[in-house]
């Protein structure tokens, strides 16, 4: 295992092999336990960017027995202070001077933990001290309302290892790349202990964001990565950097927010595998994905693209909330047309790695969990293959949050996103949200059903791609119509939408934005979407 550090601003890539990196965690433990007196059970927060230091810190507090809490380093003071307020760590290790005052919290500055004088030790001689129940807090992305805490212990790590196994196509010394910041579970999984598990060679974008992302893209064949764990959101706004630059990469993963089948489509034709996968930070690991089985190979010339994020591995037992009731797989396998759309539920007793409650759960935290099952929130589709009724893959939806109701037909906002998506190329993003709209008593309304008083959709538009671009340079025209983005109209993609959709579909206003708005794991805000769509609709 070697790290591979690349610093976008210096383009100087540093390179730790083995010896160097465990050296540098046994290094740690021992400031950590002699000057600062972390021991077994410590809570610490690790406010650090993406770094080969920040993964031998987390891998140091681990075998220590300490209890890790991964906080994105981009985090401004607000949301820091909210987090430290909640998980009330006993320790911070952070990479800036914080200016709110932290009641005992202890603080350790990231500049204190360097040192040029590390003493060579072998990797066997990095033990762990415990192995205790909590190992791991996590926060969720906060895009519904507070943000939760997700405790998961050292042994929910044997789901990763097996999730690892079953999932990815990779062999030890594979050049490796996660595209997810520290601060995401993903990254903290996939990018701090997969390449340990995996034997891999991890390259690493130092304070990664996505400017330097892209700047590193341009390197990929150079350094010969050949996998990449990454995220629907880099794919879509990185498509015409991938298909500028050559690169050795055999295997792109990807997770997140859903991947729209248009993309994925043209991923596939430049030569990348693209496997959708599927989990959730309460879940410690993948849980579904398209890599359960050998991929179809397909007749020359023809392409064909599933629109389903694939299948639950096989310690995953699943269920369908509808209508208030628990339905299992097998029963509706048993029916004619067994297709069946619901919130998808996770036997939390047959979960290597699931979490047994939220941390400091408060009563709205504790209905998540119905009977045996956690509600994950998310709406699905089962799809049961034509050749064997007994198996089937899983559509996703939406989240049952999103879900668009009006005049009672419930419409999903990717139904709508993933058609404008495929009709106009030049939009890299698009976002449909529920607006409220009330009009006056004495105001005429079109009799048309989407412009009627209640919810209406609106639909928010992004690209970051100009007519000089990459995309334009090679002769390829930068919309499936032949015009820009810049230059594409409300009534446009209303037309589109109306002619391939229902009625009801058809958005109310359409607005053009810079960038949709984002979490730091690369969500879309549709909360901040919809406060934005209902400002817009009143003025």
């Amino acid at each position: 295992m070697r790290i591979f550090e690349y610093d976008a601003d210096s383009e100087r890539i540093d390179i730790f092999d083995e010896k160097i990196f465990f050296s540098t965690v046994k290094y740690l433990q021992e400031k950590f336990k002699r000057e600062y007196s972390v021991t077994a059970g410590s809570i610490v927060a690790v406010y650090l960017p993406t770094s080969a230091l920040t993964n031998a810190v987390v891998l140091a507090l681990y075998k220590m027995g300490a209890v890790v809490s991964n906080l994105f380093s981009s985090y401004g003071d607000q949301a820091l202070k909210t987090r430290l307020e909640l998980l009330n760590p006993d320790y911070i290790i952070s990479w800036r001077s914080i200016s709110f005052k932290l009641n005992k919290i202890r603080e350790i500055k990231a500049e204190s933990l360097l040192s040029s004088d590390i003493p060579i030790v072998s990797r066997e001689d990095v033990v762990i001290t415990s192995t205790p129940d909590l190992a791991f807090i996590h926060f969720t992305s906060g895009t519904t309302g507070m943000p939760k805490m997700v405790p998961h212990s050292a042994k929910d790590l044997n789901g990763l290892k097996i999730s690892i196994e079953k999932v990815f196509d990779i062999k030890a010394g594979t050049n490796y790349l996660c595209t997810a910041d520290f601060g995401w579970v993903t990254g903290f999984y996939y990018g701090v202990f997969m390449p340990l598990i995996s034997d891999l060679n991890l390259f690493i974008v130092k304070n990664m964001n996505g400017f330097r992302l892209m700047k590193a893209l341009s390197r990929f064949r150079e350094w010969n990565i050949e996998v990449i764990y990454t995220s629907p959101s880099f794919l879509n706004i990185a498509y015409r950097f991938f298909r500028k630059y050559e690169t050795n990469i055999k295997q792109v993963y990807t997770v997140g927010e859903k991947l729209p089948i248009e993309t994925k489509k043209k991923y596939l034709e430049l030569g990348y595998e693209i496997t959708d996968t599927w989990w959730q930070t309460e879940l410690g690991c993948i849980s579904i994905s398209g890599r359960v089985k050998a991929q179809t190979s397909f007749p020359l010339g023809t392409m064909i693209v599933q629109d389903y994020i694939g299948k639950p591995l096989d310690f995953v037992d699943i269920a369908l909330l509808n209508d208030d009731s628990i339905v299992p797989i097998q029963s509706i396998l048993r029916m004619p047309l067994a297709e069946m759309t619901g919130e998808l539920l996770v036997n939390r007793i047959t979960h290597p790695s699931i979490m047994k409650e939220y941390y400091k759960a408060d009563e709205n935290a504790r209905k998540k969990f119905i009977g045996d099952y956690y509600k994950t929130g998310d709406l699905i589709r089962l799809l049961p293959e034509t050749e064997d009724p007994q198996s089937y893959n899983i559509q996703y939806i939406s989240r049952a949050d999103d879900i668009i109701v009006i005049a009672g037909e419930l419409i999903s906002p990717d139904e709508i996103e993933s058609l404008v998506m495929k009709k106009f190329d030049s939009i890299s993003e698009c976002c449909a949200v529920a607006a409220d709209i009330k009009h006056p008593a004495d105001t005429e309304h079109p009799a048309d059903i989407n412009h009627t008083e209640g919810k209406k959709i609106v639909l928010f538009i992004s690209s970051d791609r100009k007519s000089s671009s990459a995309d334009a340079s090679d002769g390829k025209s930068s919309s499936a119509d032949g015009s820009c983005a810049s230059e594409i109209t409300e009534e446009q993609i209303k037309k589109a939408i109306a002619q391939n959709l229902m009625p009801s579909m058809v958005p109310y206003k359409v607005v053009k934005i810079g960038a949709l708005p984002k979490t730091e794991s690369g969500k879309i805000k549709r909360n901040e979407l919809r406060r934005m769509a209902n400002e817009l609709i009143q003025k």
